[in-house]
């Protein structure tokens, strides 16, 4: 990573001090979630954080940036900010589709000698990649918006958070053990509640 100017913001903000780990199962946990920043970007970023998400063994990760606003571009100045990407929703039925549609387009594409054009391009190629089949919104962050999302639902998302939050801090195996016993409980609970409102 440093020898492309960036550094890992994993461990290095207000809120991810310890360094989190982002992937948690029954073999063991790692941080094999990272995020990146460039040298000339560091100072945009105000903090990093690893999101709690019962029903993954990955944990999201969360990077805060603060740009000014309302400084406008001199005449003839392009700016250097990029315009925010939207936010891609897809099923886990669509994730070979869009990884062999990625890995497609990447091999077609030519790259540029400037960074920043190789930003534009690739994130082109997301896009695209993303766009070119439609897509289900069943994600786990939409869970609680759906309609079989019940108060019991409701209950077990909660008591994983705790117990994640309680293997964070403490590290124990038996906290990780209790942790994913009842995230499998939860993911089980909520096939059931789905499969139980469609029929």
């Amino acid at each position: 990573m440093s020898s492309l100017g960036l550094i890992i913001l994993n461990g290095r903000c207000i809120h991810d001090k310890p360094g989190e780990f982002t992937f948690i199962n029954a073999n063991g946990q790692s941080v094999i979630d990272l995020a990146a920043a460039s040298i000339d970007c560091l100072h945009l970023v105000r903090d990093f954080n690893v999101v709690g998400q019962p029903g993954s063994e990955h944990l999201p990760i969360e990077v805060n940036f603060e740009f000014e606003v309302g400084t406008p571009a001199a005449v003839g100045e392009v700016s250097n900010v990029m315009t925010p990407l939207p936010k891609l929703r897809w099923s886990e039925g669509d994730s070979r589709f869009y990884r062999d549609r990625i890995s497609s387009a990447i091999t077609r594409t030519t790259l540029s000698p400037n960074a920043q054009d190789n930003v534009h391009i690739i994130s082109q190629c997301i896009l695209d990649s993303a766009h070119s089949k439609p897509t289900t919104v069943s994600t786990i962050n939409q869970l609680g918006k759906q309609r079989w999302f019940d108060r019991e639902c409701s209950v077990a998302r909660k008591k994983v958070f705790r117990l994640l939050s309680k293997f964070r801090k403490s590290g124990a195996n038996e906290a990780k053990a209790e942790y994913l016993l009842e995230q499998r409980a939860y993911k089980r609970l909520c096939s059931i509640k789905n499969a139980h409102f469609i029929h």
